[in-house]
């Protein structure tokens, strides 16, 4: 099992220097897999939408995360350790608690856009984007893409339309 400090390092080692895009998830899964592993559901169908739609060929973990980093896209979470697995109650403290860190992130990466990726966290996030007190260009919401193929369609179709409007937009770097 990896430790908090060897995710975060993880994490760490794959922000640009200029966050775009923030992508913000609940948490960490609880079974150990982890989108800058690269074993994750989150990783493998947010791998599929960036080859979709830029007509890329991803060969390895590290060759799509590299290029995730050039677009200027940075995944982060609102709680640092899993929440899957506990209580709706503990779940709930979990989140309000990562308000505070998440209002960090956000102001020490100034982020252009923000995609929440979990409509269930959506009220945090917006939240912790109030209090930031940044600027944002843009923020988005999807489906967290598991459990159904409905929601994994879903999570597909509409980040792929986001990630169009960014370009488009010049709000998310192309490599």
């Amino acid at each position: 099992m990896i430790s908090r400090l060897k995710f975060q390092e993880l994490r760490g080692s794959f922000k640009p220097k200029e966050v775009r895009v923030l992508f913000v998830g609940e948490s960490r899964p609880a079974n150990g897999t982890f989108f800058y592993s690269g074993d994750s559901n989150l990783f493998m169908h947010t791998v599929a939408v960036f080859q979709d739609s830029f007509k890329l060929k991803y060969d390895s973990t590290t060759n799509f995360l590299e290029s995730f980093k050039r677009y200027g896209c940075w995944l982060t979470d609102l709680c640092e350790e899993p929440v899957n697995r506990l209580s709706d109650i503990k779940r709930e403290i979990e989140r309000e608690q990562g308000i505070g860190p998440l209002i960090e992130t956000i102001k020490k990466t100034e982020p252009k856009s923000i995609i929440c990726v979990m409509r269930g966290i959506d009220k945090y996030v917006k939240r912790a984007i109030g209090e930031s007190g940044i600027n944002l260009l843009s923020y988005s919401s999807v489906p967290f893409p598991v459990r159904t193929p409905k929601n994994v369609l879903k999570y597909k179709a509409e980040l792929a339309e986001i990630l169009r409007d960014l370009v488009k937009r010049e709000i998310m770097l192309t490599s």
